[in-house]
């Protein structure tokens, strides 16, 4: 070996580690996409006030607990220029419990409450085909409602986090924030409600974000002989969604005098850390876990009908708790 060649194969054994973000899109690949998603809160406060002087409040204490699991199984029915041009989603389980429990000074405390959550689409099939816009979805059985499809999102398998380029060992890109959404509600709107209900849809989201989502590449990791590729996650943000429009069409027809909402603003200031295993091999996530504070405002506003007439309402709601996601992938059996 020359000496050239020498100091050559030296350099490279120290140039930085660099990332391989292989991405499958083969026809005919099958992949089953599990989500565990946990959110645990507490009633922090509660202020109000009348035309601007604040109202005096009975201490009480909310716990609210949320479990969701979703499983997909996602079939590539056909691809072209490395891009899937469309793939068959199959909802295998939609489910959940909400629980919560009150307790308010000088009352005898409530709960714990249980409801469970079901979705019409569980057991269901949709085609997603691609389009100049995205991916646009039609219901396998013609007998679906098509009002289980207006807000599903085909976004799942996170490749929206990749780098554009390999890189190295420490380097930090940024994620639009909109992405949270792939995290917080993976599949888009899945159309549950409480079992014994009826579903009502309640209207496209609309948020404003503002703050901090950056990932980081963390070099590879070695687990039960396979090899991943790590990308750290660092999230900081606060979105922001009017629900007054939704509140007002939830309500119906109130009696006379009832107090009248003018503005329901909710806001949740998200704050964490987590990672993402991507299996190059497989051309695929493999897992994700990401745990984050909670901060959720519920901001309300409502004219009142007193004896001195009509008044001006504020109410805010504070509850603090975390939120945690636990998902996988796995080649579908």
């Amino acid at each position: 070996m020359t000496p050239r060649i020498l100091i050559g194969a030296l350099a490279l054994l120290f140039l930085p580690a660099t990332g391989d973000f292989r991405h499958e899109t083969r026809e005919g690949t099958s992949v089953q996409r599990s989500f565990t998603l946990t959110r645990d809160m507490a009633h922090e406060s509660t202020t109000m006030s009348l035309d601007g002087e604040e109202l005096p409040q009975r201490p009480f204490e909310r716990t609210d607990k949320a479990t969701l699991t979703l499983i997909f199984t996602d079939h590539v029915e056909k691809s072209s220029d490395d891009e899937v041009q469309e793939f068959r989603r199959s909802y295998d389980e939609i489910g959940g419990t909400l629980t919560t429990e009150v307790e308010q000074a000088g009352r005898e405390a409530t709960g714990p409450n249980e409801l469970e959550v079901v979705s019409d689409l569980a057991g269901e099939e949709v085609l997603f085909t691609r389009g100049d816009e995205g991916f646009t979805p039609k219901a396998v059985d013609d007998d679906l409602d098509e009002e289980l499809l207006l807000d599903l999102s085909s976004e799942v398998t996170f490749a929206w986090f990749l780098p554009e380029d390999s890189p190295e060992e420490g380097d930090t890109w940024s994620v639009d924030l909109a992405h949270i959404a792939i995290l917080t509600r993976p599949g888009g709107d899945l159309c549950m409600y409480p079992e014994g209900s009826e579903y009502e849809h309640p209207g496209t989201p609309e948020y404003e974000r503002e703050g901090d989502f950056d990932l980081t590449y963390a070099g590879t990791r070695e687990v039960d002989g396979d090899e991943f590729e790590v990308i750290k996650i660092s999230i900081d943000l606060t979105s922001t969604r009017d629900m007054t429009e939704i509140v007002l069409a939830s309500q119906g027809d109130l009696p006379e005098g009832s107090p009248q909402l003018k503005s329901f603003i909710l806001s949740n200031d998200l704050e964490g850390e987590g990672e993402m295993l991507w299996d190059s091999a497989a051309g695929r996530m493999a897992s994700l876990q990401l745990e984050f504070e909670v901060q959720e405002t519920r901001s309300q506003n409502l004219d009142v009908q007193t004896p001195d007439g009509e008044r001006d309402l504020e109410r805010v709601n504070i509850a603090v708790g975390t939120t945690t996601l636990d998902f996988h992938t796995a080649d579908a059996e």
